[in-house]
């Protein structure tokens, strides 16, 4: 797209977005200025469609201009802070399944249309926490777990995650027991039953939270999330489950409180339970 195309596009779509005094992200707009402020830095969308200043983690991507807005694709990132991006919702449409029934495609493909609902509650999670969320499609076939999820435009294992999206995450590849590594995937049915995604995950020696069956979100109904058919949030820890916790949205808004904490704090809280337990 070229430049001209590109601050057409972004000024026709403020025309829509609900948010004032905002272009298509959102961000409050300096009027005085005329940039957009996103917290860690100014944007300026009308002419240099990039950041004012150079990227604080711009050690991580060498290869790319520090002054970059998301990778010089915001089709298929975001950047709400103007830190470290944030994955977004693949813009793919989901591939039906091998041995997935008419019935069972037609369901993903109705969730995927409600991904816009979905990216506006998934952008009030930043990564400031040093928490990773992660919002994608999980699945199962007949009530049995695929161990996958639909994320980036693909079916990945635990393994394909680790490999193509967390490596290009400091949070994940710079902890250690003194700085463990937190994640919480709002995706269904990923921390359902023997050899599951989150279980897989939690071998890495993160500390994964996961639904055990489908995650609901209500955007627009006090925006509630819980886990849905009486279902748990499953807490994994070096391939092992060593809690559960109660997936309604009185609880669930308990957790997402909790992971407003440091990574450090959050893991020192669930593995002094799991050592209750054994004991």
């Amino acid at each position: 797209m070229n430049q001209l195309a590109h601050n057409i596009t972004a000024q026709s779509h403020a025309v829509s977005w609900p948010f004032p005094r905002s272009d298509s992200n959102g961000k409050e707009k300096d009027y005085e200025s005329g940039f957009h402020y996103y917290g860690a830095r100014y944007y300026w969308s009308e002419l240099l469609t990039g950041w004012l200043s150079v990227d604080p983690m711009s050690d991580k991507y060498p290869n790319i201009s520090p002054y970059n807005y998301c990778s010089w694709n915001p089709v298929k990132y975001i950047d709400p802070d103007g830190e470290e991006k944030l994955i977004w919702f693949s813009s793919t449409r989901p591939q039906r399944m091998r041995g997935e029934s008419m019935q069972k495609y037609q369901k993903r493909l109705d969730d995927f249309r409600k991904n816009q609902k979905l990216q506006r509650y998934a952008s009030r999670f930043s990564d400031k926490t040093d928490i990773i969320h992660v919002f994608a499609h999980g699945d199962n076939i007949e009530g049995v777990t695929t161990g996958q999820l639909f994320f980036n435009g693909k079916h990945q294992t635990a393994f394909g995650f680790l490999s193509d999206e967390l490596v290009d995450s400091k949070t994940f590849t710079n902890s250690n027991k003194e700085n463990p590594c937190v994640i919480m995937l709002h995706c269904c049915y990923t921390g359902q039953g023997e050899r599951s995604f989150a279980q897989e995950l939690s071998s890495t020696g993160a500390l994964v939270i996961a639904p055990s069956d489908k995650c609901r979100i209500y955007v627009n109904k006090d925006n509630g999330e819980f886990v849905g058919n009486g279902g748990t949030w499953n807490v994994f820890l070096d391939g092992k489950r060593i809690c559960q916790l109660k997936g309604d949205v009185k609880n669930t808004k308990k957790l997402l409180a909790q992971l407003k904490k440091s990574p450090t704090e959050v893991y020192q809280y669930y593995y002094k339970k799991y050592v209750k337990n054994a004991e």
